[in-house]
């Protein structure tokens, strides 16, 4: 578990594309970390409400969706982000970023602060 103002870890993990993304590329921004779910419902509906935030917030945020349910396989996720308009998901196959942050169910979201320390924890269920 992580606690509040401690340094998030950091991780690498590659997108749809076969980017590398590291959590250290965006320090210096807020990054919002979202262990997401393609069959989720719950998922379905904070991408939504974060993609309509994001237009306000600018480009000071990051969202990171992260897909790290092993049941969902590549096709799957990539059909799923082409509908909901996502521009990135990251692909944690063997759930290595999910296990550093201790995440339990999708969604469960992170906010990361600019300096690379944990902020807010949200897990709706």
């Amino acid at each position: 578990m992580l606690n509040i103002n401690s340094k998030a870890p950091d991780f690498t993990l590659l997108d749809l594309a076969g980017n590398s993304h590291a959590l250290e590329d965006y320090k210096g921004q807020i990054v919002i970390i979202n262990f997401w779910s393609a069959e989720c419902p719950w998922s379905q509906r904070s991408d939504e409400q974060i993609i309509q935030y994001l237009q306000d917030w600018g480009p000071g945020v990051q969202y990171l969706p992260i897909a790290s349910n092993v049941n969902e396989d590549l096709a799957l996720i990539n059909e799923v982000a082409t509908s909901r308009k996502l521009a990135l998901i990251l692909h944690d196959p063997v759930h290595s970023a999910a296990d550093l942050f201790g995440a339990l169910t999708t969604p469960h979201i992170f906010v990361i602060d600019a300096e690379g320390r944990k902020g807010a924890e949200i897990c709706p269920r």
